[in-house]
């Protein structure tokens, strides 16, 4: 019987150490690296813990919207530093123009005492009507006249008068008069208008303007007149009057006797023959008398345009 000895699985004892040591140390690095890794799985929960707490923290501290809104501060340009510096300077400027002319006002109404106390001329407008143009009328008219205040300028009900104080002193700090020393009234009035006024013309009523203080005259009044205006055709040129009259052809031709209708009343006039269209016709003292002196009337001179 043959037998043979198998060489492949015969170990020496040395090489069966050699073996056992590298399996001890293949189970040694095998348990090094799992913990290394649980190391790293541990280190990486907790970063990533970290990281997540970090994260909702910072989610947190921001507002919650598609956008964010921040506050934000305009700065001023050239143009608008220079517009709001002269605002400035404009309202200090009227204030000090303002307090400067009070004080002004106040020492110029002291100072100028016949300026402030003496009255002033007043002028009112008055219209009047053909009648009154042509033969003078008396008429009653209402007028508003500045008088002495009674709380400040009047003393027992008269005038007070010292010479050696403005009127102005006793008005300072009056609310009835608002410091001016004069308040309004409404006065009724009686006057005589005398013919032949025209427009531009004035009459003067005497001391019927502002009233004086402290003794100082009182102003006039002057009625600026205004008159009626003048029935068709007639046209007036100072105290002269021209008509324009249309007659028949046949009328100049032969003339005759034609009757019209003036402002003094009807009137027949001559018309002679053979008289041409156009031509003017004198009539003496049929027009207004004048105004300087009433005793003098003027013409009316008739157009005659034949139709």
């Amino acid at each position: 019987m043959n037998q043979s000895t198998d060489h492949s699985h015969y170990q020496s004892p040395e090489e069966g150490e050699q073996r056992q040591s590298k399996t001890t140390r293949a189970r040694t690095n095998s348990s090094s690296g799992s913990s290394g890794s649980s190391d790293s799985s541990d280190s990486s929960d907790s970063s990533g813990s970290s990281g997540s707490s970090s994260s909702s923290t910072e989610s947190q501290s921001r507002p919650v919207g598609d956008h964010e809104v921040v506050e934000a501060s305009i700065v001023p340009g050239f143009s608008d530093t220079i517009r709001r510096w002269g605002e400035v300077v404009g309202e200090r400027v009227s204030e000090a123009t303002g307090e400067l002319s009070e004080r002004l006002n106040k020492w110029y109404r002291k100072s100028a005492r016949s300026l402030f106390e003496k009255g002033s001329d007043e002028r009112l407008k008055l219209n009047i009507d053909l009648i009154t143009s042509l033969h003078g009328k008396q008429v009653r008219i209402a007028i508003q006249r500045s008088v002495a205040c009674p709380d400040c300028q009047l003393e027992g009900g008269h005038l007070r008068i010292n010479p050696s104080i403005p009127a102005a002193q006793w008005a300072d700090g009056c609310q009835r008069c608002a410091e001016t020393g004069r308040v309004t009234r409404r006065e009724e009035l009686s006057v005589y208008v005398p013919p032949g006024g025209d427009k531009g013309d004035k009459l003067k009523v005497s001391q019927k303007g502002s009233e004086g203080l402290n003794g100082a005259a009182d102003g006039d009044l002057y009625l600026l007149l205004t008159p009626a205006d003048l029935p068709t055709g007639f046209k007036r040129s100072g105290s002269d009057v021209e008509l324009n009259q249309q007659v028949s052809a046949d009328l100049l031709t032969r003339g005759g006797v034609l009757s019209i209708q003036t402002l003094r009343g009807p009137l027949n006039i001559k018309v002679p023959k053979n008289f041409q269209s156009g031509k003017k016709l004198m009539i003496p003292e049929q027009g207004f008398p004048l105004w300087s002196d009433p005793t003098q009337i003027g013409k009316l001179t008739v157009c005659l345009r034949a139709i």
